[in-house]
Protein backbone atom coordinates (compact mmCIF):
# COMPACT_ATOMS: atom_id res chain seq x y z
CA UNK A 1 0.00 0.00 0.00
CA UNK A 2 1.79 3.03 -1.05
CA UNK A 3 1.36 6.78 0.95
CA UNK A 4 -1.57 7.47 -1.32
CA UNK A 5 -3.47 4.24 -0.83
CA UNK A 6 -3.24 5.09 3.29
CA UNK A 7 -4.27 8.32 3.02
CA UNK A 8 -7.32 7.59 1.36
CA UNK A 9 -7.70 4.82 3.43
CA UNK A 10 -7.60 6.86 6.32
CA UNK A 11 -10.01 9.49 5.12
CA UNK A 12 -12.74 6.97 4.62
CA UNK A 13 -12.03 5.63 7.74
CA UNK A 14 -12.91 9.11 9.50
CA UNK A 15 -15.69 9.58 7.29
CA UNK A 16 -14.40 11.86 5.21
CA UNK A 17 -15.91 12.88 1.59
CA UNK A 18 -14.63 15.60 -0.10
CA UNK A 19 -10.54 16.25 -0.63
CA UNK A 20 -9.31 19.75 -0.31
CA UNK A 21 -6.33 20.32 -2.62
CA UNK A 22 -4.41 24.13 -2.44
CA UNK A 23 -3.12 25.51 -5.48
CA UNK A 24 0.33 25.51 -4.51
CA UNK A 25 2.54 24.29 -1.44
CA UNK A 26 6.02 25.12 -1.06
CA UNK A 27 5.99 27.34 -4.12
CA UNK A 28 5.73 24.22 -6.11
CA UNK A 29 2.42 24.55 -8.60
CA UNK A 30 0.07 21.36 -7.75
CA UNK A 31 -1.51 21.97 -11.72
CA UNK A 32 -0.54 22.71 -14.73
CA UNK A 33 1.35 26.23 -15.01
CA UNK A 34 3.68 28.33 -16.76
CA UNK A 35 5.83 28.42 -13.64
CA UNK A 36 9.65 27.04 -13.54
CA UNK A 37 8.92 25.50 -10.20
CA UNK A 38 6.75 22.77 -11.77
CA UNK A 39 8.06 19.65 -10.82
CA UNK A 40 6.53 17.22 -13.93
CA UNK A 41 8.51 19.45 -16.43
CA UNK A 42 11.77 17.58 -16.94
CA UNK A 43 13.66 20.99 -17.33
CA UNK A 44 12.90 21.80 -13.50
CA UNK A 45 15.93 21.10 -11.05
CA UNK A 46 13.05 19.20 -8.81
CA UNK A 47 11.80 16.84 -11.79
CA UNK A 48 10.55 13.76 -9.96
CA UNK A 49 9.18 10.91 -12.69
CA UNK A 50 6.83 10.76 -9.77
CA UNK A 51 5.93 14.40 -9.51
CA UNK A 52 2.35 13.94 -10.01
CA UNK A 53 1.20 12.76 -6.63
CA UNK A 54 -2.13 14.28 -7.33
CA UNK A 55 -3.66 11.93 -9.91
CA UNK A 56 -2.56 8.93 -7.69
CA UNK A 57 -4.09 10.49 -4.78
CA UNK A 58 -7.31 11.38 -6.67
CA UNK A 59 -7.26 7.76 -7.68
CA UNK A 60 -6.14 6.13 -4.29
CA UNK A 61 -9.51 7.98 -3.15
CA UNK A 62 -11.51 7.12 -6.08
CA UNK A 63 -10.59 3.41 -5.01
CA UNK A 64 -12.00 3.80 -2.21
CA UNK A 65 -15.56 4.55 -3.00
Amino acid sequence: MNSSERWAKAAKDVGMKYMVLPPCTDRFQHFDATADRLPRRSDCAFANPRANGISGGFNAFRQQE
